[in-house]
């Protein structure tokens, strides 16, 4: 399965339990709340597509990861690429933590957020 990038940035996280650290983001595309509040512009036009090695690839090859906190899987709304997260995150995990930015809103209608997130990886969040 391939996702839709609108962005890969380096910055210093803003809001959250990591703020202050270096953090790599990867903007997805795909957003099913339509908040008001938005600041993405999630114009796919203006995008990349990646595979999970390709995605890989380019952030290993073009960013030291050694120099972050952790990666930042930000969006849009990060599971709604729930299946190409199942291939992407064992691939990166090896090389650095990574936070997973979610919207409580979007993952409240599943009965069993908590497996779900721990089946993709994630073992210690917060809502």
């Amino acid at each position: 399965m391939n996702v839709k990038v609108k962005e890969i940035f380096s910055s210093i996280q803003g809001e959250g339990p990591v703020v202050g650290y270096k953090q790599l983001f990867i903007r997805f595309c795909n957003c099913n709340l339509k908040c008001n509040y938005c600041d993405t512009e999630f114009d796919k036009t203006n995008s990349e597509e990646f595979s999970p090695q390709e995605l890989y690839k380019k952030i290993t090859s073009e960013y030291n990861l050694k120099t972050f906190h952790s990666i930042s899987l930000t969006g849009g709304e990060p599971l709604l690429s729930a299946e190409f997260l199942k291939e992407f995150l064992p691939l990166i995990k090896r090389q650095t933590k990574v936070y997973l930015e979610l919207y409580v809103k979007t993952i409240k209608k599943w009965r069993d957020k908590e497996r779900y997130l721990q089946e993709l990886g994630f073992h210690d969040f917060m809502e």
